[in-house]
């Protein structure tokens, strides 16, 4: 065995080390997104139940938010600052859960079950939209949009198609501002 076929062994040893060790890179890769997955699901988790432990552990804020729900006219400014405060973190909350989805972060049923939530708060409570008109210049694109499609809906349904219709399957309501959308686009 001369110089040259050390040399070779060498190469070839050299190069298996360099292929195990990016074996165990990918697999340390690998480990990390799932570990990083699981704190962003952890940390959406987190910030949707926060504000329910806040109401669940006091008596007056659950009042006061029961009053927000239904508007602020009898309200003193204290108060509804607190209840803008309050619909705020819940509108970061959902932000935050927002590009976490795009991102791949979370389970999709996780997503799914968070937004559902999120629209039936924004379409039945007066407080949450209230509070989403003094802020939403708060928020970016493209959750912003989102939000506002699902508001604009609401106004829509609101003022064109009564109340009959505002408590009805929500998917005929896409429906028919889908064919709108359509038709307002051909003109």
């Amino acid at each position: 065995m001369n110089l040259s076929d050390i040399k070779k062994i060498a190469d070839i040893l050299a190069a298996a080390g360099v292929l195990i060790s990016l074996l165990y890179l990918g697999i340390q890769v690998s480990d990390n997104n799932k570990f990083l997955r699981s704190q962003a699901h952890y940390n959406s988790l987190e910030l949707n139940i926060n504000p329910i432990v806040a109401v669940i552990s006091d008596d007056e804020l659950a009042e006061l938010l029961v009053s927000c729900d239904r508007g602020i006219a009898n309200l003193t400014e204290g108060q509804i600052r607190q209840c803008d405060y309050y619909y705020f973190v819940l509108f970061n909350a959902w932000e935050y859960i927002y590009y976490q989805n795009i991102d791949g972060a979370l389970p999709e049923a996780f997503w799914e079950g968070s937004d559902a939530y999120y629209k039936n708060e924004l379409e039945n409570t007066q407080g949450f939209r209230i509070t989403w008109k003094k802020y939403e210049s708060a928020f970016a694109e493209p959750f912003k949009s989102h939000v506002l499609e699902i508001f604009n809906l609401w106004l829509f349904r609101e003022k064109f198609l009564g109340e009959e219709v505002l408590k009805s399957d929500s998917k005929k309501v896409f429906e028919i501002v889908g064919i709108l959308s359509v038709v307002a686009s051909l003109l």
